[in-house]
């Protein structure tokens, strides 16, 4: 699994990033990243 900070700060280096992205950035394809959402590290 993918760290959540390194995720936290892409999005905050470039303001913005769709889930379906995510997973190919970061060669996760079994992660759907709503986690993050979820406990809102990051709001939508």
């Amino acid at each position: 699994m993918v760290d959540k900070l390194k995720i936290i700060n892409f999005i905050q280096d470039f303001g913005c990033a769709r889930l379906s992205h995510l997973p190919i950035l970061y060669d996760d394809k079994n992660n759907n990243f709503k986690n993050i959402l979820d406990n809102m590290y990051i709001s939508k």
